[in-house]
């Protein structure tokens, strides 16, 4: 049995923690989607807010301070938040493949081990000379560059960018607490060795005794959970883990989870229990505008975004097609437009830009309130 678009959009907006705030604090948020888009540090502190009773920027900022939530490069070299019960075994398991997968990459910039081996130990010096942030060292992106080119490590055209993300993908470093800058206008992600933020029993072998294939179980059976309704092969392209591999856990990750029908591929599609009553009981809810963060979960945990926009509206989203993707409107299992918020005399503003003609009275309202109620 197939499923609508509008069904499926709304059983996960559920199953994400969009819909009703159900969780008590940014860490169980975290939790619950195992891990979430990171390239945009706003982004990810606003979708973990608006996944909470307590939607504030500095409740998420509280919870990375307090040694709860980390940013690092898990898997498929892209940056993702997550708790830091999760982010030490995730890299473990998926941290070779990515590191495999940039090999190439890293020998055109001319880093090899050895300069890896002097760029941790440069960054080891630099982390001591910093003022400790939350009692661990630390220092910022511009900080470990500017001592990387002390040291004669070449940081230009895009090395330093590598060199962080093959010293967080091979399970050196993570981003730990969060500062501002000497303005005080932007919030500044600082980088601390991962031995200092992420507790030792989060690892793959002491959290799973090395075991790769109950460490799959387990992160499927999550994925599923807090994504579903998503399909096996959903799992693999969010990943990048094989589906071979994948596919021995299936049996064990699913047989707790309901079957909502099938993908438009004729594949099943797996989320946890009680979905379809939870929709029924939040129907106004889901019917009204809401306002998403750029690479909120919702939008980029999934390969086809086609269920929820049309492929001309999706080059809106993300113009040129060059990865950076617009804060969405959400309405009714669709998304319908993009929005910006801008500062001015009269304080805070938006501007929603719909896709298709103009918002109708009753939508511009909800937006505005949900503008209001926005993470700030």
């Amino acid at each position: 049995m197939s499923i609508s678009d509008r069904e499926l959009v709304e059983l996960r907006q559920i199953a994400q923690g969009i819909a009703g705030n159900p969780f008590s604090a940014p860490q169980t948020a975290a939790r619950h989607l195992v891990l979430s888009q990171g390239q945009h540090l706003n982004g990810l502190i606003a979708s973990l807010a608006y996944r909470t009773n307590d939607a504030t920027v500095d409740g998420v900022v509280d919870a990375f301070n307090d040694g709860m939530l980390a940013r690092g490069y898990p898997m498929r070299g892209t940056i993702f938040g997550a708790s830091t019960d999760d982010i030490g075994w995730i890299t473990d398991l998926c941290g070779p493949r990515q590191l495999n997968s940039a090999a190439k990459r890293r020998a055109g910039h001319g880093i090899d081990e050895e300069m890896l081996d002097r760029a941790l130990s440069v960054a080891g010096e630099e982390f001591a000379r910093q003022e400790p942030h939350y009692g661990v060292p630390a220092a910022s992106v511009e900080d470990l560059g500017a001592a990387w080119e002390a040291a004669n490590i070449p940081t230009g055209q895009g090395r330093r960018y590598h060199l962080i993300f093959t010293l967080m993908a091979g399970g050196k470093l993570v981003y730990g607490p969060i500062t501002r800058s000497s303005s005080g206008s932007a919030l500044v992600h600082l980088i601390v060795p991962r031995s200092t933020w992420v507790p030792n029993e989060s690892s793959l072998e002491a959290r799973f005794n090395g075991d790769s294939k109950a460490a799959v179980t387990e992160f499927l059976q999550r994925y599923l959970y807090g994504h579903g309704p998503a399909t096996i092969r959903d799992f693999a392209w969010w990943t990048k883990l094989p589906l071979g591999v994948i596919r021995t856990s299936a049996g064990e990750a699913t047989a707790a989870l309901e079957d909502y029908g099938v993908d438009h591929d004729g594949e099943t599609l797996y989320g946890r229990p009680g979905l379809r009553e939870e929709r029924s009981q939040r129907a106004s809810e889901l019917s009204t505008g809401r306002l998403l963060a750029p690479f909120d979960e919702l939008v980029l945990g999934y390969p086809n975004r086609l269920r929820m926009l049309t492929s001309d509206q999706h080059k809106q989203l993300v113009p040129g097609n060059n990865g950076v993707f617009k804060n969405g409107m959400l309405r009714a299992g669709r998304l319908i437009g993009t929005w910006r918020a801008s500062s001015g005399a009269n304080g805070n503003r938006a501007t929603f830009t719909p896709f298709t003609g103009e918002l109708s009275a009753r939508a511009e309202r909800e937006f505005l309130r949900a503008h209001a109620n926005y993470p700030s």
